[in-house]
């Protein structure tokens, strides 16, 4: 989730007021993106990166309960967090975005014309 953005400028408005709505009472987040801190790529990477992950003991421990159902739900989660999260760059840094296609475009031609390869 890794965003090339350009420190001189601030995180747009509406960005910012969408993930305050989303974590309300998330106040590392909201320190970080009233302070145009980059942090807030790693607090939203980590959050995802928690809800995905499982533990073996959890799973075991949901099946012994009968509460399988809340692990599903996490997993829900995780997979509409997952589909959010990649929505927020398109949709509030389209130039970012377009920049760094253009840069995995050139490195893929490079490569090419480097080793050969067509």
């Amino acid at each position: 989730m890794y965003v090339a953005f350009d420190f001189n400028k601030s995180f747009p408005a509406d960005f910012v007021k969408e993930l305050k709505e989303k974590f309300p009472e998330w106040t590392d987040l909201h320190f970080s993106l009233d302070n145009n801190n980059q942090n807030v790529w790693e607090f939203l990477r980590m959050y995802r990166d928690r809800l995905s992950k499982f533990k073996a003991k959890q799973i075991l421990s949901a099946t012994k309960n009968g509460s399988f159902e809340e692990l599903v739900d996490r997993a829900r989660q995780a997979v509409e967090m997952q589909k959010y999260f990649a929505d927020l760059r398109p949709r509030f840094f389209p130039e970012e975005v377009e920049a760094e296609k253009k840069r995995h475009k050139q490195a893929d031609e490079d490569a090419k014309a480097y080793y050969g390869f067509e």
